[in-house]
């Protein structure tokens, strides 16, 4: 069955079908699609590591993970999907919808960010953070706060001359099972990303996933003993948002057009270092110093 999407300004056509991703209406002819799905009808034997990238050139990215197969993302426009038996279906959409389309667009030239982002009042703000700094809890606490969720792990910037615009991905949040219940939800009654792996899919709804917000502002997750916001210099606002970009971990040469681009990035947003103490029970605070700081802006 062929399935046609749009997401991040892309036209999608894809061999597997991603209900997590906005449908097109009907099928949409091969000179507008820029983007093709498919499944290598061979297959493979099970692979023994969760998540392993075994080759990466300008124009090529292989990987494979275990208890799905083999993902090829060719120049950012093809995607070639060969698959284990009794592949997990939920790990493989998940891996399509995330990993694997973050880089056919760091492929394609855009602006790719290991951050999530949710909208207040109107505007997105971006969290940048390492692995575990707690990126999707804050996007998750704002959201049940009541602040649309707009990007979880994976955030994609439009960044032209005229606008600066975030947009929307797939409404999921990934989220271990102390998190998810620090947000007031059962984790036994969520799927797991990968059988491997106790992290979980927590699934929401909102309008679709082709909406864009103006990007206010980015804030760098840290530790501190109580919740305060420290503006960042353009020098270190740029250190991190190299740091943070998916490209920057692909990359097998410098590429000067991602740096022009990150330095644009950072002439345009102001960046933020949120410090806070890392303890659930300090969440309401956090969130109501970032509900206080937000509604100043917009009442400016």
């Amino acid at each position: 069955m062929t399935c046609f999407y749009t997401a991040y300004g892309l036209m999608i056509r894809s061999s597997v079908c991603l209900p997590e991703l906005e449908p097109l209406p009907g099928p949409v002819a091969a000179d507008v699609i820029d983007l093709v799905i498919d499944v290598d009808q061979g297959s493979l034997d099970k692979y023994t590591s969760s998540m392993e990238f075994i080759q990466i050139t300008p124009d090529e990215v292989r990987l494979t993970c275990s208890g799905v197969g083999a993902f090829l993302v060719r120049q950012g426009r093809e995607v070639i999907v060969t698959l284990v038996p009794d592949h997990d279906q939920a790990a493989l959409r998940m891996l399509i919808t995330g990993i694997v389309l973050a880089i056919v667009l760091v492929q394609r030239g855009r602006m790719v960010l290991h951050a999530s982002a949710v909208a207040i009042n109107g505007s997105a703000i971006i969290f940048l953070g390492n692995k575990g700094a707690g990126k999707s809890v804050m996007a998750g606490s704002l959201h049940r706060h009541g602040h649309r969720m707009l990007a979880d792990d994976t955030t994609v910037v439009k960044l032209d001359s005229v606008s600066l615009m975030v947009y929307s991905s797939p409404p999921r949040f990934k989220l271990w099972p102390d998190a998810i219940e620090a947000l007031g939800r059962d984790s036994d009654t969520l799927p797991r990303l990968h059988p491997d792996l106790e992290k979980r899919s927590l699934q929401i709804t909102h309008d679709g996933t082709t909406a864009m917000f103006s990007l206010d502002r980015l804030y760098v997750l840290a530790e501190g003993p109580e919740p305060r916001v420290v503006k960042l210099s353009a020098a270190a606002a740029f250190i991190e948002i190299v740091r943070h970009t998916y490209a920057s971990r692909w990359m097998t040469t410098p590429d000067p057009d991602h740096f022009q681009q990150c330095a644009a990035l950072t002439n345009r947003v102001e960046v933020y270092r949120l410090e806070r103490p890392r303890q659930f029970t300090a969440l309401p605070a956090v969130i109501q110093l970032l509900e206080e700081v937000h509604a100043l802006d917009f009442c400016k």
